[in-house]
C-alpha cells in the first residue's frame, strides 16, 4: 500500500492534499463533500461514531467531527517533521509539553496524540490522532483500539437452532427478524458496524455478532467465549465436530467448516484444532451459498 504524506494542522484537522478533514464539521457535511464512507461503526456505549476514509478514521461525537486518526499507511507531518520517525518525535517532544504513557504520547497544546508506541520504537500499529480542543479525554478513542473480552468473560452456553437462531442468556436472536424488532426486544447494541461495500450491518451483543442484510437478520456468530451447543453437542469440541461430520454433508476448507443442511459454519479452524479465534455461526437458508464458498477457501 502506498504511504501518503498527510499534513496535521493542530486543532483544525488533517490535510490529505486533495482532501481536508476539518474538525467541527458535521457528518452530513463530510458525506456531502466526500460521499459515503466504506465502513461506519457506531459505538453506543461511548456515543462515538467512526467512519473509515482514505487511511483515516473519522470520529464523531454528537454528529460533530472531533478527531481524525491517521493509520500506519500514512506519514503524518507537522511542520515538515514526520511523527512516525523516532528522531522527529524526539524533536517535537523537546519543543512541546507532552504526556507519555506506555503506548501513547499526547501533546495537549497541539491537540495531537501518537499511538501504538513501544518505548522509542513505533510498531506496525502506529497511529497519529488530531483532536478538537474540547476533546481532552482521549481514552474514549483508545478503548476502540483495545481488544477486550465481552462482559461474559467466562465461557457460557448458547444454544444453536438450525436456520432459526441462537439462544443466549435468556435471549433468542431469531433469524429473519428485522433490526427494529431486535432493538425493540433487546435494546440498542453495544456496537454497530455499517459496511457499505458489503451492504451489511453488524451488531455486537454480548458474545454474539448479528449480521443483517436488507434489514433482516441473516446470521448470528458466537465467539470464543461461548459453548455453542447443537443437539447436545459442543461445536468447539473436536469429538462433537467429528460426530457431525460422520452424520451430515460438510464442506471443509483451510479455516472454515460448513454444514449446508444444518445452516451452521465453524470458523478459525486449524486442521482438527480450534484456536483462540474460534467461532460458530448459524445462518439463514438464503445465505447457504455464501458459507459454502467460505468453506471452499
Amino acid at each position: 500500500m502506498t504511504v501518503n504524506k498527510f499534513q496535521i494542522i493542530p486543532f483544525k484537522g488533517v490535510d490529505l492534499g486533495d482532501k481536508f478533514f476539518e474538525l467541527g464539521k458535521t457528518n452530513e457535511q463530510i458525506i456531502a463533500e466526500f460521499g459515503e464512507a466504506s465502513e461506519v461503526v457506531q459505538n453506543n456505549l461511548l456515543n462515538i461514531s467512526t467512519e473509515y476514509r482514505f487511511a483515516c478514521e473519522l470520529k464523531y461525537r454528537a454528529d460533530k467531527l472531533v478527531a481524525v486518526i491517521c493509520n500506519k499507511h500514512t506519514n503524518p507531518m507537522l511542520g515538515g517533521l514526520n511523527f512516525f520517525t523516532a528522531e522527529n518525535l524526539e524533536k517535537i517532544k523537546q519543543q512541546n509539553d507532552f504526556i507519555e504513557e506506555k503506548s501513547y504520547i499526547t501533546f495537549p497544546e497541539l491537540g495531537i496524540c501518537i499511538g501504538g508506541m513501544s518505548q522509542k520504537r513505533i510498531p506496525e500499529g502506529k497511529a497519529a490522532i488530531v483532536f478538537a480542543k474540547e476533546e481532552t479525554k482521549l481514552t474514549d478513542f483508545w478503548q476502540n483500539k483495545v481488544k477486550k473480552k465481552p462482559s461474559e468473560a467466562e465461557p457460557h452456553e448458547v444454544k444453536i437452532s438450525s436456520f432459526e437462531g441462537v439462544e443466549t442468556n435468556s435471549k433468542f436472536f431469531k433469524l429473519g427478524n428485522t433490526m427494529q424488532q431486535i432493538i425493540a426486544e433487546f435494546g440498542k447494541a453495544e456496537r454497530v458496524l455499517q459496511h457499505n461495500i458489503l451492504g451489511c450491518t453488524f451488531e455486537t451483543r454480548g458474545s454474539c455478532e448479528l449480521q443483517y442484510k436488507e434489514n433482516r437478520l441473516v446470521a448470528v456468530t458466537c465467539n470464543q467465549y461461548t459453548y455453542p451447543i447443537f443437539n447436545g453437542l459442543n461445536l468447539f469440541e473436536t469429538e462433537s465436530i467429528e460426530k457431525l461430520k460422520n452424520e451430515h454433508h460438510f464442506l471443509e476448507g483451510k479455516h472454515y467448516l460448513t454444514f449446508p443442511s444444518l445452516g451452521i459454519c465453524i470458523g478459525s479452524m486449524s486442521q482438527k484444532r480450534i484456536p483462540e479465534g474460534k467461532l460458530a455461526l448459524v445462518f439463514t437458508r438464503s445465505e447457504t451459498d455464501i458459507y459454502e464458498f467460505y468453506a471452499e477457501d
